[in-house]
């Protein structure tokens, strides 16, 4: 399909990076397990224990077949293989059983709160970065226009004299490539929202003669705006002259800090930043040498309420 249009990867690339990111801290003890379970021999002696490594192995290879089959796709993700991540808790558990068996009776209580802990402390700080940090600007601005978007329709329908009429309003993300949630988030009763995003659709990514919306703005975000938008420069009062697919300007515009410096003045000039949304600690660049220029790398979602 389409899909590689979004990006490739290397056939393993899941079991050298996408697995072993899902697995994180329990890495070692699934590798425990799948060894104890595709290897170790079996202990003839226990029918239990029999059972449990004959069911290790079938979960076992259930993991693989899965790894592999999403290997033959050349676009992968991490989420791809989730499905797996409760499977891989299984033998990890049953790691931790099998080394508590191993040290005997005597301080299993004590090694399973040290083992506890230690997974905790592992996996907790993750847990915290992920949920309130990693990426969290577009979702962050999408409740925050939600709230504001509800907020303003109220106080309307209030100065209306308690009519029921719907609110309009609008809302455009010049960023790249599906770089907001939109409506999964952003939606208030009785109001309509209107929202537009760059095209950077399998369509225009396919067409090899067409350049999507997305990769005109990157390469000149004022020169972008200057044909998108009907007002003046913001500086001498003179009106532009907008292309042919000039609109109106919206109620509220979003973009990333990497196009601050060239955008903040003319968008100030048709209106005013009302909140800024941290994308990650700021300054943080996990990978040094990642392939993306430095041009598209961003730290904040910057929001601007247009003057009515």
């Amino acid at each position: 399909g389409n899909s590689s249009l979004y990006g490739t990867h290397p056939g393993y690339w899941y079991f050298i990076a996408g697995f072993p990111a899902i697995c994180g801290a329990m890495l070692p003890l699934f590798l425990f397990s799948a060894k104890d379970a595709m290897i170790s021999p079996p202990d003839s002696s226990s029918p239990i224990e029999t059972r449990h490594k004959e069911g290790s192995s079938k979960l076992v290879g259930i993991i693989f077949f899965y790894i592999i089959m999403h290997s033959f796709s050349a676009h992968k993700e991490f989420r791809f293989i989730l499905p797996i991540l409760p499977l891989v808790c299984v033998l990890s558990g049953s790691a931790i059983r099998r080394i508590h068996l191993m040290n005997g009776a005597k301080n299993r209580r004590r090694n399973i709160i040290v083992t506890t802990v230690f997974m905790v402390l592992l996996n907790f700080p993750h847990l915290m970065f992920l949920a309130t940090i990693h990426q969290r600007a577009p979702i962050a601005v999408t409740e925050y226009l939600s709230e504001k978007i509800e907020a303003e329709s109220v106080h309307a329908i209030l100065g209306e004299s308690g009519t029921n009429s719907r609110r309009k309003f609008s809302a455009h993300f010049l960023m790249g490539c599906h770089s907001t949630p939109v409506f999964s988030h952003l939606h208030v009763p009785f109001t309509d929202i209107e929202t537009w995003t760059l095209d950077c659709s399998p369509s225009c990514r396919g067409n090899a003669s067409a350049t999507c919306e997305s990769e005109v703005f990157e390469r000149n975000p004022l020169e972008f705006v200057q044909d998108s938008y009907m007002f003046g420069d913001g500086v001498t009062g003179d009106e532009m002259v907008c292309g042919a697919n000039c609109k109106p300007l919206p109620d509220f515009i979003a973009i990333y800090d990497n196009n601050e410096k060239v955008l903040k003045p003319f968008l100030s000039s048709v209106g005013r930043e009302v909140a800024r949304f941290p994308q990650s600690i700021k300054g943080l660049r996990v990978n040094t040498k990642s392939s993306i220029p430095i041009s598209l790398q961003y730290d904040e979602m910057i929001l601007f309420q247009i003057k009515g």
